[in-house]
């Protein structure tokens, strides 16, 4: 795989960053969202999301509480107006597909809330069944 010119010039110094696939993504390691408060790490996250656009933290046991302030480092939280949010926390919707169903939410390619005036940044996902090898 390659990697990033920039990231051959400049390199992590706090975590852990290896390209998924050619075009984008990239794995992060080394760091634990839920309690991270190094901001030279935070700055090196931005970063990586800027270089590869899409992140994987894996193993990060994150609950509702830990997403919001995780997303709040990327920026404001967006009301998304096709689903309700969970109890607690309005701008979290669990996305569930049950093992019998043979169609699951947003299983076809999109990009999440692009029709609005000011779409959000980025999309936080958080997956209980790694899809990923």
């Amino acid at each position: 795989m390659e990697v990033s010119v920039n990231a051959l010039q400049n390199p992590y110094r706090t975590l852990t960053v290896s390209p998924l696939a050619g075009a984008l993504g990239a794995q992060v390691g080394g760091v634990t969202l839920k309690s991270l408060e190094d901001e030279a790490a935070w700055a090196e996250i931005r970063r990586a999301f800027t270089e590869y656009s899409v992140l994987v933290f894996r193993d990060q046991g994150i609950e509702p509480a830990d997403q919001m302030r995780i997303g709040a480092r990327f920026g404001p939280p967006c009301h998304y107006p096709f689903v309700t949010g969970m109890d607690g926390f309005p701008f979290i919707f669990e996305v569930v597909k049950e093992e019998a169903e043979k169609v699951n939410f947003g299983g076809n390619w999109h990009s999440d809330t692009t029709y609005l005036q000011q779409p959000p940044l980025a999309t936080l996902l958080y997956a209980v069944d790694d899809v990923l090898p």
